[in-house]
């Protein structure tokens, strides 16, 4: 048997597969969170982590053993542990605004053409590299730190005690160096950090070490249990879905809303001032992993759930009522275009046409206005997002023929349909329900050699569930609310730029 483990932004998830892909266990919960503006508590997720392993576990029965498994995660968090792996400090989430002043510092040293010819990225004061310059210049952490770690390493470390992160990964810390495959020290100098404290990188799907014992008997398993590198949540979110070739791309719905894709991408001038892509290595001879998140997903859309039906913060009954209530919403609401329009940049606006000053609208509101109505136009919201993401990218990828959904709001029916109308292609959605974990397993599996090459393993252990196909009349209404938005997006982003 083969395992995955999906660290996520608000839960974690892990997956027992039989070799050819079918699901022998399966668990899954939200971290048990500490709420605080900018922070998430890594001690908590690895408490989590403990938890659903151990659950899953417990269903093997004698003589059935995990023979490998592989790690994913969100990235750009960075843990920074002294010499005995005491954490000294959580890290930040991706919307702390510590690192803008050290942004500023290190572009003053080298242009972001150059950081994103080095990395692949466009400079943000999210990634690693400048939260680490912030450590250094506001506190006493960095001498303190043994060494700092996002949170696949961390995982890693945790579970094998080896300091290790896939290149995956690392690409996201904004001091990876994709092309020499190894950390910058052109980076590494203009911020002034010591690459000794940053972990060893090793290619995603490559050995990373056994599962200790302490750990074995801290998550409830047996055995001598080999760990691979998996990489980027993202990044095996494709994996997992057996996109491995340009014409399709995947769309998770999760806490953010992303599409990405893999193709032999030539670098230039073009990709990165009219694309904005985001690279990542890719675990192929000759590809490379892209995606852009431009918005807040299914977070929107069960903070909109829970304002709409006038409920707490924190829903008591927890993701099952909120599945709940998301089906009881989506029953109301009609295969026609809502009679109104929302912008959703709750949580502001990401690549491809990034702007911190983004702020949600929601336009065309009566009073004869129903609360599903606004809830509808949330989803189409979304689903237009992830439209100008796709068209964009037919600039460079031209043989783009479909979708497929992956994520907790790949389980709705309702919004496949709904984004197949608006995207005007085919959306297919997957039998096995947790990407992620099974971009790990597939990893895991072609590390140990059962598996020849992923190609191989993807057409025996994924298998397409149902299928949604563009109804032409409602395609039409949605092309008009389309052009629709796109009016409204340009008016409220001028208005927003010059505040």
């Amino acid at each position: 048997m083969f395992a995955g483990l999906d660290i996520g932004n608000t839960n974690a998830k892990f997956s027992i597969y039989y070799h050819d892909g079918r699901v022998f266990a399966e668990t899954s919960e939200r971290y048990d969170q500490v709420k605080t503006s900018n922070r998430i508590s890594a001690e908590n997720v690895w408490n989590t982590i403990c938890r659903i392993v151990r659950k899953a576990a417990a269903q093997l029965a004698t003589g059935q053993n995990i023979s490998a498994m592989a790690v994913t995660t969100f990235g750009e968090a960075v843990i920074p542990i002294d010499r005995n792996g005491k954490i000294l400090c959580d890290p930040f989430t991706g919307n702390a605004v510590e690192g803008e002043a050290e942004l500023k510092q290190i572009l003053l040293h080298i242009s972001g053409e150059r950081i994103w010819e080095i990395t692949g990225l466009l400079p943000h004061k999210r990634f690693p590299l400048v939260k680490i310059l912030w450590y250094r210049q506001h506190t006493g952490i960095y001498g303190k730190a043994y060494k700092f770690l996002q949170m696949e390493d961390f995982v890693l470390y945790k579970l094998t005690g080896n300091y290790v992160v896939s290149d995956s990964s690392a690409s996201r810390s904004m001091a990876y160096d994709r092309k020499k495959h190894c950390w910058s020290g052109e980076l590494l100098k203009i911020a002034e950090i010591d690459e000794d404290k940053l972990p060893e990188i090793i290619p995603s799907g490559s050995f990373a070490g056994n599962i200790c014992t302490s750990a074995l008997e801290e998550l409830g398993l047996s055995g001598k249990i080999k760990m691979y590198a998996g990489g980027h949540d993202q990044m095996c979110n494709v994996v997992g879905s057996g996109i491995l070739d340009s014409n399709a791309l995947l769309n998770c719905s999760g806490t953010v809303e992303c599409i990405s894709g893999v193709a032999e991408l030539k670098t230039g001038e073009n990709m990165r001032t009219k694309l904005s892509l985001q690279l990542l290595p890719f675990p192929m001879e000759n590809k490379t992993f892209y995606f852009w998140a431009p918005v807040s997903g299914c977070s929107s859309l069960d903070w909109e759930a829970r304002i709409l039906n006038q409920l707490p913060s924190v829903s008591a009954g927890g993701p099952e009522e909120m599945g709940e209530i998301h089906t009881a919403m989506q029953k109301r609401c009609t295969k026609n275009p809502a009679r109104v329009i929302t912008i959703p940049y709750f949580t502001g606006r990401n690549y491809p046409d990034i702007s911190d000053k983004a702020k949600s609208v929601i336009w065309g509101m009566e009073l004869s206005t129903e609360a599903w109505e606004i809830y509808q136009s949330l989803m189409e919201g979304i689903a237009f997002e992830i439209r100008i993401c796709r068209d964009r990218l037919r600039l460079l990828v031209k043989d783009i023929q479909e979708v497929t959904a992956a994520g907790g709001g790949a389980k709705s029916d309702y919004w496949l349909q709904m984004k197949s109308n608006i995207l005007g292609c085919t959306l297919k959605r997957l039998r096995h329900a947790q990407s992620g974990t099974m971009g790990c397993m597939l990893l895991a599996a072609v590390g140990e050699g059962y598996y020849t090459s992923l190609a191989e393993a993807s057409e025996v252990c994924i298998k397409t569930g149902k299928i949604f196909y563009p109804e032409p009349q409602y395609k039409m209404l949605y092309d008009e609310k389309y052009n629709q938005y796109l009016e409204l997006r340009n008016c409220v982003s001028a208005i927003q730029q010059e505040k």
